[in-house]
């Protein structure tokens, strides 16, 4: 009994580890969470705890959305890309693994705990690093990771602080979390020239969500009127007016002919999406097909040798690759995977469920988010953190 105990242990304290490093880079958190993946593997609890993992509501939804991927391969046009999009199918094991963990013994707070402290930590690098105090790395001058996933991740702790202020009870923790919400605002702030146009717009419209938190109260008046301010004086702050400007022009250059900007590429990648999926609606072109279909739609204003590799939409991606299979399957996942948070967003496991569920839907609109090994591998785990809400479950059922 003793060694089992000792392996739960080491298992859950694996996925903080690996929780705490989703912010600070790819391969320190890929080697934490795979090693932690494979002592579950290797410790035989995969097999002796099928019958739980597979009896969760997700995992239907989940099951189907991992075998469209490979049943792709069978009728893809590229099969070497669509190998590649299969196999990232393997972050849903984490959804698996970590609903597993003995939720009745570890409190599930301590995974997101561990992902705020992660963050912190980047956020205190990144505003160190624009201070002239750290030197800039030389792939992202945000820290770690790329400014858009950097920027959604800040969202989703600005979400979880704001949750957690409102349920603190004495001063010292609002101060604290305050304190986290204004340290994650502010590195968010120093983005006045980047891109990570899709993680603001994720940011806006959860404000809504945020003030409910902060005020503490349902009045519906004073939520609507604090946001509107709130959302008006983000429009003059430099990150959102730069990138709201440079939208603009973008959009406005590509209805001109001149489409070799990121929005512009993004407008010919949504184009060329809708029309393959209106050829081939049903079971759509297969696995990484979307890449080659593409040169069927190429621009002339752009350069010949230029690849598409998916067209940086989810919803698009599933309907190109699956057809209305795939929208469906999407669809079932991120409507399950909301109304789980929805029916538990007092409890923190099911508000940040909610949270980041709305996050990535939002997020999957301008670029394809199920795919990006942060923001998947963080939505499967989230996925499997559902467990921890069937205590829950079953203290309603009971009264």
């Amino acid at each position: 009994m003793s060694s089992a105990v000792d392996m739960e242990r080491i298992l859950f304290w694996g996925f903080c580890l690996t929780f705490f490093l989703i912010p600070l880079g790819t391969s320190p958190f890929l080697i934490a969470g795979f090693l932690t993946l494979a002592l579950w593997i290797c410790s035989g609890r995969f097999i002796k705890e099928r019958r739980l993992w597979l009896k969760q509501p997700w995992a239907l939804p989940l099951l189907v959305f991992a075998a469209l991927h490979w049943a792709g391969l069978l009728y893809t046009n590229d099969f070497q890309t669509g190998l590649k999009y299969a196999s990232k199918t393997h972050y849903w094991l984490f959804a698996f693994a970590i609903s597993s963990l003995p939720f009745y013994r570890y409190s599930p707070k301590a995974l997101l705990d561990s992902f705020l402290a992660g963050l912190s930590l980047a956020a205190a690098i990144h505003i160190a690093i624009y201070a002239g105090v750290i030197p800039a790395q030389e792939r992202y001058a945000s820290g770690f990771i790329n400014p858009i996933t950097y920027i959604l991740l800040l969202t989703f702790g600005i979400l979880l602080l704001s949750f957690y202020f409102g349920k603190a009870r004495g001063l010292r923790g609002r101060v604290l979390y305050g304190a986290g919400i204004l340290l994650y605002l502010a590195s968010i702030s120093l983005f006045a020239d980047a891109p990570g146009r899709t993680a603001l717009l994720s940011l806006l419209i959860s404000i809504p969500l945020i003030i409910y938190n902060l005020l503490g109260q349902r009045s519906f008046t004073k939520i609507s009127a604090v946001t509107i301010l709130t959302v008006a004086a983000l429009f003059f702050t430099p990150v959102v007016k730069s990138s709201l400007n440079d939208a603009a022009a973008q959009i406005d250059s590509y209805y001109s002919g001149s489409p070799d900007t990121s929005m512009g590429l993004r407008l010919h990648m949504w184009n060329g999406a809708a029309r393959i999926f209106m050829d081939n609606p049903i079971i759509g072109i297969g696995t990484g097909g979307y890449n080659l279909a593409m040169k069927e739609h190429a621009n002339p204003a752009l350069d010949p040798a230029l690849e598409f590799k998916q067209p940086h939409n989810s919803f698009l991606y599933m309907a190109v690759s699956f057809g209305v299979v795939g929208v469906f399957s999407l669809c079932w996942l991120f409507v399950q995977f909301i109304r789980a948070g929805l029916r538990h967003m007092d409890h923190p496991a099911g508000f940040s469920i909610l949270a980041f569920g709305l996050i990535v839907a939002i997020a999957s609109l301008t670029d394809t988010q199920i795919i990006q090994v942060h923001t998947g591998m963080l939505f499967a785990m989230l996925t499997g953190l559902q467990t921890a809400l069937k205590p829950a479950d079953e203290k309603a059922e009971a009264e």
